[in-house]
């Protein structure tokens, strides 16, 4: 049956065609052909009943009268994300807060959707340990990027805390220095362990785990690793790859 959607959006594999009928054979038919493709990528077809929303991607599209989006976070969603306590410079904890609002405002297509949607990610805000007062910074965010592109050359320092940094910043007007203080990023856990370990061998102060095979590093993705603290015993557990 030829058919031309009126709409047609994909990313990897997801994808959105309208319009759809439920109980319309031509339904079935636009997924038979996608199956046809390749028998070893199968898709499913969700429909939404009437005044149902439909989701996709990190969308929420509601069709009544009209078509409105919201912002959408799937129900199994651990809603973890950059933490307050996370060993970052706060500027850039700050940049995480202000472009989330923005990415959520943004997909939002009215105001009481907007209010909705938000509402839900300050939850998500407040979860990771941040407050209210913390989520509205664009004022003093402006301010303090205008001061820092007064000029002047580039002073680049390892990210220890917010406290040195801030004590680093008064010297600097102190004395006037045309200095700009930029922090390098943390080394994540992939980095120091590749770092510190020979691709060809286990680190010295690796256990492999006895369930696995004896060809497995500590340098290999896909796997979940167990850092143990030698001073006072406390551990911290993550995986190689999501």
């Amino acid at each position: 049956t030829n058919y031309s959607p009126q709409v047609y959006r994909r990313y990897i594999d997801d994808v959105i065609v309208g319009p759809v009928d439920r109980n319309s054979r031509l339904t079935q038919n636009i997924l038979d052909i996608f199956n046809s493709i390749n028998k070893s990528i199968q898709f499913t077809l969700e429909v939404p009943n009437e005044g149902e929303p439909l989701a996709f991607l990190d969308m929420e599209i509601h069709i009544n009268n009209r078509i409105e989006f919201q912002w959408f976070v799937k129900p199994t969603n651990s809603e973890n994300s950059l933490r307050r306590d996370s060993w970052v410079p706060s500027n850039v904890k700050s940049n995480f807060i202000k472009n989330s609002i923005k990415e959520v405002s943004e997909k939002c297509s009215s105001e009481e959707l907007r209010k909705r949607s938000l509402s839900k990610l300050y939850n998500r805000f407040r979860k990771n340990g941040y407050h209210k007062q913390k989520f509205d910074c664009k004022k003093k965010r402006n301010q303090k990027a205008k001061n820092l592109n007064s000029g002047g050359a580039c002073l680049v320092l390892d990210f220890i805390s917010d406290r040195l940094n801030r004590k680093i910043n008064t010297i600097v007007k102190k004395y006037d220095m045309k200095v700009r203080v930029i922090n390098k990023p943390s080394t994540n856990t992939q980095i120091a362990i590749n770092q510190n370990s020979n691709h060809k061998s286990k680190h010295p102060d690796c256990e492999i785990c006895e369930s696995l095979p004896n060809q497995y590093m500590c340098s290999d993705r896909f796997l979940v690793y167990k850092f143990t603290c030698n001073i006072c015993q406390n551990f911290y557990i993550g995986q190689t790859s999501r």
